[in-house]
């Protein structure tokens, strides 16, 4: 059952790693373009500096839940390492379950922004693009990071009862 949900959960976090991988390349080109165009023709791409900052956003935050799944993030186990397995245990679930509580609290934000810049018709300033749908990227990738980190969560006092588990959440802390 667990590896089941954790190859699911991979599955998605490695669909969100192609789109900011994609949003990156993307950003890599537009920038060499825009240089090229600006030393050979004296003219810029309009606009790119709008663009440049859209495709960036969608790169953050679709590789925040793939980041964590492949354990990337910055954890401090220093001290951690030092307790005894099962305050270990405990304190990795409070960490996803902060964590998680934290996520879920902005992707509700980016819902009620959301909202607000849908009705509000709110654009960018030069090429007049549509804020909204960015704000719904947003709320989807941070709501698959909340997943994520709450999987982590049920996966924490899972390894409570379960040694074998407990032994390989524990192995990538080192």
């Amino acid at each position: 059952m667990i590896a089941v949900i954790d190859k699911k959960i991979a599955i998605l976090t490695r669909i969100a790693f192609y789109i900011s991988m994609v949003s990156v390349l993307f950003v890599m080109c537009l920038v060499i373009l825009e240089a090229f165009l600006r030393k050979i023709i004296l003219q810029s791409i309009l606009g790119s500096y709008e663009i440049a900052s859209f495709a960036l956003l969608c790169a953050v935050f679709a590789s925040w839940s793939y980041c964590q799944t492949e354990k990337g993030h910055v954890r401090v186990f220093l001290v951690i390492m030092r307790f005894p397995n099962t305050l270990r245990l405990i304190l990795n679930a409070f960490s996803c379950l902060v964590g998680t509580v934290i996520i879920v609290y902005l992707v509700y934000a980016a819902i009620v922004q959301t909202e607000y810049a849908y009705t509000e018709n709110t654009v960018s300033g030069i090429l007049l693009i549509k804020f909204y749908p960015f704000y719904i990227y947003e709320a989807v990738t941070m709501t698959l990071f909340a997943i994520t980190l709450a999987w982590d969560f049920v996966k924490s006092l899972i390894a409570l009862k379960d040694k074998e588990l407990s032994a390989e959440i524990q192995k990538e802390w080192i």
